[in-house]
């Protein structure tokens, strides 16, 4: 193979994985000074940058095996990778089933020479890779270990931190913004699990016999769509929607449906999944539109008076489950926690090309505004005038100490914005780039904000005139889906009956180990101690801890949600280093009771939904 047909066989991939970097590599000369490959001693290629070795010139695979190591003793399932170079690392961490890799490639004349070296196509097509140019494009969830430790491993090839000491830093800082955005979701869905669990309970006979969105599945195949969100630049952008009525998919987010009717621009549909009371967001509107409810919603927004109400689900792990008993797996679409992705996922869902995007800044306005005027703002507040005037644009430490960053605009200028909001738009990114490389054409069209790359940007009536010339009848052909649900859910009754029985057991198991942990505890309080009496209670909970796995984990799926596991091994992670024998056993049984405890609690809250489940699945 040549160097040219080995350079595009591995841009193909990169476009695939990484397009605006291989955009930019295509653009490169091939006879780079600043990068020079090398062969080494093992027979391994290496290469200089600057002068600067990025790998060993001796044996470049052990120093890559050196470099993993930590990473995979660790146990991390998330690794972020400063420098590619000739994909060593990344390659040795994937072999080794790390499920998340993010490498940031701050040079892409290293990439380039890397693409017209050595055959990268296997390792660009592993879809847990994942590559950004700057540390600022990295968006992902953190997991955590026992202890919430972030379940995260960093490594720098070493020639990257001698070439910009800036680079690390800059890693950090991301890591950092992305943990404690995490850190907020963990302990929200904490505070929230049982709220959102009781509010699926309560919803459950809506959700049976409302229609899913798959029903909306294709069925504006190639015809175009619009998301209306919230953000200022909606101002300037709404008065032109009236034009696309009837020849659009119009969806907004419920914030920007009075603005929406003040101007008598009608969308189609209004997307609901808040867990909070939002009805306000509904008051006063004479006409409602179709709504598409979320499934942990506030139950009473189920009572609007809307033509039609659709439901749906993200995908994680409980609904898919109660999702799979009601036979609606197909209505489950990637939310994002923003009704903004909601609404771009049943867009996608149904099948819109193109997709035009308006009111989504996903930034402040110019004024330090979070919102258009005349919307519903859930609170949320803006900068005020005086601290917006006073945070230095440059200065991007004090704007990550007011939990702000800098991101391009739409127009080119940085434009300032919350971390959260900078997650939404790492997450449309994304979103926008896999719908792309289905054939969707995206079209930004909010006149302002931030800029989501690789999108086109258009005025919003140029877009209008373009796409939405052909009149359709939209509101009958959502009418027309809006069917009750008619699936099966005999088996599902039974699966939920099943799972109860479970539950029970488990309950009882963990009563059990209830018992032990506190008699433990009062044994090691009496002044005679009986070692042996304290030994039968720990090998009476590990016992027993064994027979509680296949309970637990048939309804693990549920069972964490309820029971706010992750919080509970946060409690119980505790550190034995310096204790005494009899200080660490006391220990031991405290946080064992109190895991048990809220186990046994949990698991009967289970049981009795459970049991409702099972009663509704199988009533007609």
């Amino acid at each position: 193979m040549t160097e040219s047909e080995l350079f595009e066989k591995n841009i193909a991939f990169l476009s695939i994985a990484a397009p605006s970097l291989a955009t930019l590599i295509q653009q490169m000369a091939s006879n780079n000074h600043d990068v020079k490959v090398i062969p080494t001693k093992s027979g391994r290629l290496s290469l200089l940058f600057r002068g600067k070795a990025v790998h060993s010139t001796y044996d470049p695979i052990s120093e890559a095996q050196r470099i993993c190591k930590p990473i995979l003793d660790s146990g991390d399932k998330t690794a972020v990778i400063l420098g590619f170079g000739l994909g060593y690392v990344p390659a040795l961490l994937a072999d080794a089933g790390i499920p998340e890799i993010h490498v940031v490639e701050p040079y892409p004349q290293i990439l380039a020479a890397a693409a017209r070296t050595i055959d990268l196509s296997q390792l660009l097509g592993k879809k847990q890779i994942v590559l950004h140019q700057k540390p600022e494009e990295m968006f992902f969830v953190v997991g955590y270990k026992v202890g919430m430790e972030p379940s995260l491993s960093i490594a720098i090839l070493p020639a990257y931190a001698a070439l910009d000491q800036e680079m690390p830093r800059r890693i950090r800082v991301r890591i950092d913004v992305l943990t404690r955005n995490s850190d907020l979701m963990a302990q929200t869905s904490w505070v929230k699990n049982k709220v959102w669990f009781d509010h699926m309970v309560e919803n459950f006979s809506n959700l049976k016999k409302l229609p899913g969105v798959e029903n909306l599945s294709g069925l504006f195949q190639g015809m175009p769509g619009i998301l209306v969100a919230a953000g200022p630049s909606l101002d300037r952008t709404a008065p032109h929607l009236s034009k696309a009525a009837n020849r659009s998919l119009i969806v907004s987010v419920g914030t920007a449906l009075k603005k929406l009717a003040a101007i008598n621009v009608d969308p189609d549909f209004g997307i609901a999944l808040e867990s909070n009371d939002i009805t306000a967001q509904f008051d006063g509107l004479q006409r409602l539109p179709f709504l598409a409810m979320h499934c942990k919603c506030y139950p009473p927004l189920f009572q609007l008076p809307a033509p039609g109400i659709f439901v749906f689900g993200n995908p994680t792990d409980d609904i898919r489950t109660i999702f799979r008993w009601l036979g609606k797996e197909q209505s489950l679409i990637a939310s994002g926690g923003s009704v903004s992705c909601a609404a771009f996922s049943l867009l996608v869902l149904a099948g819109c090309n193109p997709i035009i995007l308006t009111g989504l800044d996903l930034s402040f306005g110019e004024k330090g505004q979070s919102h258009a005027d005349g919307v519903e703002t859930g609170g949320t507040k803006g900068i005020k005038d005086e601290d917006i005037s006073a945070l230095n644009a440059e200065d991007r430490t004090a704007l990550l100490a007011h939990g702000l960053d800098l991101v391009s605009g739409y127009f080119g200028k940085p434009v300032i914005t919350r971390i959260n909001l900078q997650n939404y738009l790492l997450w449309f990114e994304k979103n926008t780039r896999i719908a792309r490389e289905s054939g969707i054409e995206i079209i930004n069209a909010t006149e302002g904000g931030a800029k989501i790359e690789d999108t086109v940007q258009m005025m919003l009536s140029d877009a209008i005139d373009k796409y939405c010339a052909k009149s359709l009848d939209i509101k009958e052909m959502i009418r027309d889906a809006c069917r009750p649900s008619d699936a099966d859910t005999v088996a599902g009754s039974l699966e939920a009956k099943d799972w109860a029985e479970s539950a029970r057991e488990v309950s009882r198991i963990s009563r059990k180990i209830l018992s032990h942990a506190e008699s433990g505890l009062k044994e090691l309080k009496r002044n005679n101690l009986r070692p042996h009496k304290v030994d039968y209670h720990v090998q009476a909970i590990a016992s027993l801890e064994k027979e509680l796995d296949p309970p637990v984990s048939k309804i693990d799926s549920l069972l964490s949600v309820v029971c706010n596991k992750e919080n509970f091994i946060t409690i119980t992670a505790f550190n034995y280093q310096g204790l005494e024998q009899i200080e660490a056993f006391q220990m031991n049984f405290k946080q064992t009771a109190l895991l048990h405890r809220g186990l046994s609690n949990g698991a009967d809250l289970l049981a009795d939904s459970l049991c409702k489940y099972a009663s509704a699945l199988k009533s007609s």
